[in-house]
């Protein structure tokens, strides 16, 4: 959170806004991805996917599936198309987290 609200006290505006039942995951992801699409007309774009690990305890925990996009003509990150959080139970099968 401190990485994401730049300084402590962005941290403490950020932590009370995440934490609102009215803000989801899924929300956050889809006005992301409707910036990101407002970048790429006209462009040539690569989707990147990769899973990151936010909290792993040998090899369970939390991961974040995210897709992002890239201009192919000169690597621009256009941002995030599309992603879905994942959490690894005892069993090890991921499973969907909002």
């Amino acid at each position: 959170m401190r990485r994401l609200g730049g300084t402590r006290a962005g941290k403490v505006r950020l932590t009370p806004l995440l934490r609102k039942e009215a803000v989801s995951s899924a929300e956050m992801l889809t006005e992301v991805a409707a910036g990101t699409a407002e970048r790429c007309p006209g462009r040539h774009v690569l989707a990147l996917q990769d899973t990151t690990g936010l909290r792993s305890h040998g090899g369970r925990g939390e991961y974040l599936h995210a897709v992002m996009s890239l201009d192919e003509k000169d690597g621009t990150i256009l941002g995030v198309i599309d992603g879905i959080f994942l959490d690894r139970q005892t069993s090890g099968r991921p499973v969907c987290a909002d």
